[in-house]
């Protein structure tokens, strides 16, 4: 366990020099970050900002047809307050943000994507979405003839190309601009090197 910088953070909600604490086997790596986090300091911190966040949880549903497809996705965008109501009343802290429909051909994606505070919300948002899909089972119109929890699309312990365009957990941007003269200075190399 150690602690790396000060951090300068130049954000809109995090304006201040920041110790990292860092737990890990490999003491260097402690060292490699305290370096950095004092290079960009001494550069005058880095710009932040946060894009987007929050946290989703994929279940999919397949039908016989994109007909059927259809007909489901009619009924699940006039169910959207009931859902919010089921999934909240499962968490003291989570709130459903939104909720996107992705169709491909019968099989329909329903990406909920919640707030889950401090929290990272894994399970929160899996328990807020199984009551909501259980709810679905018992009360669509058309019934599927297949259905999961998690289609693939959250990102749930693997990349996938939809979180690159949405987020899971906190999407910040950052920037930083370091003089030559620094680089020189604390990694004893030069930018052209």
């Amino acid at each position: 366990v150690g602690l790396a910088g000060p951090l300068r953070i130049n954000g809109l909600f995090a304006n201040d020099d920041y110790l990292i604490p860092l737990a890990t086997t490999e003491a260097a790596l402690v060292a490699s970050y305290n370096r950095g986090s004092k290079l960009i300091t001494a550069s005058g911190g880095v710009s932040t900002l946060l894009i987007n966040e929050g946290v989703s949880r994929t279940p999919v549903f397949a039908f016989q047809s994109l007909s059927e497809s259809a007909q489901f996705v009619s009924w699940v965008v006039t169910q959207y307050e009931i859902f919010r109501k089921i999934a909240e009343s499962t968490t003291t802290h989570g709130k459903l943000k939104d909720i996107n429909v992705n169709i491909e051909g019968n099989h329909v994606y329903l990406v909920f994507e919640y707030l889950t505070g401090d929290a990272s919300g894994q399970n929160m948002v899996t328990i807020a979405t199984q009551n909501v899909f259980v709810y679905i089972l018992e009360h669509s119109p058309i019934a599927p003839v297949d259905a999961f929890l998690d289609g693939n699309l959250s990102g749930d312990k693997k990349a996938n190309a939809y979180t690159l365009r949405s987020v899971r957990g906190r999407k910040v941007s950052a920037d930083v601009t370091i003089p030559a003269e620094l680089v020189e200075q604390y990694l004893n190399t030069t930018p052209e090197a």
